[in-house]
């Protein structure tokens, strides 16, 4: 909630609420290279994050989880609502009976604007648990949600022709040995 960019006006200075007693946004939001924080596990949050995070981070079929947390406060767990907003909007691209879908994308895309302008790092991104990555790359590769949302890609044919082992492959040779 503290380090945060929920403002634009908040940026690398984060909620002035929280700098109290000798605390200061340098001393707790500027993240280390080589220590990811724990912070974006959401580990003192709402059980929902937690559960949604372990079937994340298992691959384990989401059901109705994401759609559980889209609900909760964004601020209890950033990068969590961030993942439940892209899983709704993903699911709902797909059966779109209530009108939500363009609701859980625009919410997606403010907290990718509210991400992008925090004291995250791209370890913190890509080790966090969250699956964040992995959910822009579906929403990118779904047919159903390109055409809901609009997403075009320059690589769209491209990344039809790749299948999930492939990329794997891909991966496993940019790898340092």
């Amino acid at each position: 909630r503290c380090c945060a960019g929920w403002r634009v006006e908040d940026v690398g200075v984060g909620n002035t609420e929280c700098w109290v007693t000798g605390l200061t946004y340098e001393r707790c939001c500027v993240p280390s290279l080589g220590a990811p924080r724990d912070i974006f596990a959401c580990r003192d949050a709402a059980p929902a994050w937690s559960d949604l995070r372990r079937v994340i981070g298992f691959a384990n079929p989401l059901g109705d989880r994401p759609l559980k947390a889209f609900h909760l406060d964004v601020k209890e767990c950033l990068l969590g609502a961030l993942a439940a907003a892209m899983a709704t909007a993903l699911h709902l691209s797909y059966d779109d009976r209530h009108g939500k879908a363009m609701s859980a994308y625009s919410k997606a895309d403010w907290l990718l604007r509210v991400v992008m302008r925090s004291s995250v790092s791209l370890e913190e991104l890509v080790s966090c648990g969250w699956g964040l990555f992995t959910m822009m790359f579906s929403l990118v590769r779904s047919p159903s949600s390109a055409e809901k949302f609009g997403l075009r890609s320059p690589y769209h044919k491209s990344v039809e022709l790749l299948s999930y082992p492939s990329l794997h492959r891909v991966g496993a040779m940019l790898a340092p040995a």
